[in-house]
């Protein structure tokens, strides 16, 4: 990585910088940023129409679920890829509740 990042002949900073500093700098973003994605209400708000639809359809009280709807439900409870999302919404599109 550092052979990518060398300046070659280009003038250097005299000054080093603190490292230190930096790395305290770089953890807090970093964990900010990783408790920012991780909350679950946020996670929540970012599902597509079609997750929170299937979302609904396994938590409603008068579905009895199926072996593995627990597994669903975590898996669903993050954004999925494309495949899984027009996979949803043609379901849902076909689903009297889902109009």
């Amino acid at each position: 990585m550092l052979r990518a990042i060398d300046p070659g002949d280009a003038p250097g900073d005299s000054v080093a910088p603190d490292l230190e500093a930096a790395w305290r700098i770089a953890v807090e973003d970093i964990v900010r940023e990783h408790n920012h994605r991780a909350d679950p209400a946020l996670i929540e708000d970012r599902l597509p129409p079609s997750q929170r639809f299937a979302l609904g359809l396994l938590r409603h009280p008068s579905v009895a679920l199926p072996t593995g709807a627990e597994e669903a439900d975590v898996r669903l409870a993050v954004p999925r890829d494309a495949a899984v999302r027009t996979a949803l919404r043609t379901f849902s599109g076909s689903w009297p509740l889902g109009s």
